[in-house]
């Protein structure tokens, strides 16, 4: 399988993984394991299109912590978005102090913006509005302190305080956003785009056919997906030099801890796995 492992029962498209630990998740449910164990299976009431968060001290996943050893489930009220509107994204800062979501209006007749973002569960008291419109609702967000994402066509970058830094500029609005050292990656259906965050300066963009895409935690790599399932390593610094990775079937989703890479694909076995 060309270096792939498969895990067992392995079914989901958004993906974490960190040293033993990794999770899937598909809108509502969860999954987890330890090296290529199943540890536990959750599911949960609600459509729940969040980013899930490895922690220390277990797993965020939107509104709700994951315990890692017996899979129990506590809700977490000062995550959710405010009453009215439906989540469309969901992301943790790395120590879980703080989240931003976005999401739409439940009432296509209400008074409120259709389509709105905030700064969750930090010290004051309530939620804080990112950015509203009436654009489409963001279906990727970010935390990469000392920085908030919002992913709608031209991605708003925030302190943690809420205040706007600065937009980016972007043609449509990204399915992914992923941050790390320092550097920010958006991608689009047509463009990846790497940004160095502190500036704001464009480091490179690719164009083509993407449905997903993560950076290394050391910045250096972007791996990412296209239409066509096949998986590309490519150079962060200017999105040049990519080189095809092996993969026995179409890849839908990717994600690494530096270590090894985490996959979904189009056929089963639908994760597999392998190193870097």
């Amino acid at each position: 399988m060309s270096g792939w492992e498969a895990l067992p029962d392995g079914v989901g498209t958004v993906l974490a993984v960190s040293g033993e630990l990794r999770v899937a998740a598909q809108l509502g449910r969860l999954r987890a394991w330890r090296g290529f164990a199943p540890l536990w299976s959750v599911p949960v009431d609600e459509p729940n299109p969040a980013r899930p968060a490895l922690l220390p001290d277990g797993v965020r996943w939107g509104p709700y912590a994951v315990s890692v050893d017996g899979g129990a489930v506590t809700p977490l009220p000062l995550a959710r978005v405010p009453a009215g509107y439906l989540p469309t994204a969901h992301a943790w800062s790395p120590d879980g102090s703080v989240a931003v979501a976005a999401g739409r209006r439940a009432d296509p007749g209400g008074s409120s913006p259709p389509s709105a973002a905030w700064l969750l569960g930090g010290a004051g008291p309530g939620p804080v509005t990112l950015w509203s419109g009436h654009d489409v609702p963001p279906v990727a967000v970010l935390v990469a302190p000392p920085f908030v994402v919002v992913g709608h066509r031209h991605p708003d970058v925030f302190s943690m305080d809420g205040t706007l830094l600065r937009s980016l500029d972007g043609v449509t609005s990204p399915q992914r956003l992923d941050g790390q050292a320092g550097r920010l990656l958006v991608v689009e259906a047509g463009l990846l785009s790497v940004w160095e965050l502190e500036s704001g300066s464009l480091v490179g963009r690719l164009p083509g056919t993407w449905v997903d895409a993560c950076l290394t935690p050391d910045g250096s790599t972007v791996l990412a997906a296209d239409m066509a399932g096949a998986l590309w390593r490519l150079r962060a610094a200017d999105l040049q030099d990519g080189a095809e990775v092996a993969a026995d079937g179409p890849v839908m989703a990717v994600a690494t801890d530096g270590d090894v890479v985490l996959a979904a694909f189009a056929r089963p076995p639908g994760l597999r796995m392998r190193p870097l």
